[in-house]
């Protein structure tokens, strides 16, 4: 949340109102009737580019970035915004076409939020109710792992098209996964190794500063790990076998996603800050205070 935002306009008051009275409906109709402030973003080739991306998934086709009034824009992207477009709803619809375009209205701000391009003036005129925090979370959460399993697919080819267990570790995690026993599946991949990418081919787990082979763009940096070698044989980087637990010691940092086993029934796939804490929580037993 942006620390001192206040309202720069009368569409922000009215939209502050309606957040605060929880009406879904007014709020669609605000934004229905709203000129809508769309930024000019760095070119894609810069170095502000590359900053901004590991903030926002600003280099995806799902995702579509909008302001209420300049002022808004301006404490949300600083330096970041070359300048701006104003439009209506309309033209935003135009501009953007696609059933599964995502409005990040406003993000950061009291009254920001995330709706579905296509449905909001169905929710405006009441013929659909506006999602929840909850249902927007989980759709956001299905967008992003189908993302994650087309970046990770594009390496994979067809080397998990027909995958069934081929280990003991794979039976565990077929067997929990199955089950829907979350203890289990990282209880088993606790005691493994597993297989990951790496930019040279001596690379050394225990070393600092592992060569990780990161998937995706820079908005969406994934990190691959597999359950078994013979499914990154065929794939041109060099694969390495690492205990988990170290995969955990070396994680580079939050804004990356680990993703395991993608496109298979054993996929797992966590946003970093979700890797961050099993990794605490693996420090905690290590040190006995678990």
């Amino acid at each position: 949340m942006h620390p001192g935002w206040q309202p720069a306009n009368d569409v922000e008051r009215a939209l502050l109102a309606a957040t605060e009275q929880e009406n879904g409906q007014e709020y669609a109709r605000l934004v229905t009737k709203a000129p809508l402030y769309v930024p000019e973003l760095p070119p894609r080739d810069s170095e502000d580019w590359r900053t901004l991306a590991e903030q926002i998934p600003a280099a995806e086709d799902w995702f579509v970035l909008a302001y209420t009034s300049p002022e808004a824009l301006a404490a949300g992207l600083g330096r970041f915004a070359r300048g701006q477009v104003a439009m209506s709803l309309s033209a935003l619809r135009e501009r953007f076409p696609g059933e599964d375009k995502l409005l990040f209205l406003d993000p950061g701000m009291q009254i920001g939020a995330t709706l579905p391009l296509a449905q909001i003036v169905e929710v405006a005129e009441g013929r659909q109710p506006l999602v929840t925090h909850e249902e927007m979370g989980e759709l956001q959460m299905d967008i992003l792992h189908e993302k994650v399993r087309e970046i990770c697919g594009a390496v994979l080819g067809s080397a998990v098209a027909n995958w069934t267990p081929g280990n003991e570790l794979e039976a565990e995690l077929s067997a929990a996964s199955a089950a829907g026993d979350i203890q289990a599946f990282l209880g088993a991949l606790m005691e493994a190794e597993v297989a990951v990418l790496a930019t040279r081919p001596d690379a050394d787990p225990l070393e600092e500063g592992f060569p990780w082979y990161v998937l995706g763009p820079p908005g969406l940096p994934v990190i691959m790990a597999m359950s078994s070698m013979d499914t990154l044989r065929h794939v041109d980087q060099h694969a390495i076998r690492i205990p988990f637990v170290l995969l955990l010691a070396n994680w580079p940092g939050e804004e990356f996603v680990l993703a395991v086993n993608p496109g298979t029934q054993t996929e797992l796939i966590l946003s970093g800050d979700v890797v961050a804490e099993l990794m605490s929580d693996v420090a905690d037993v290590v040190s006995g205070q678990g």
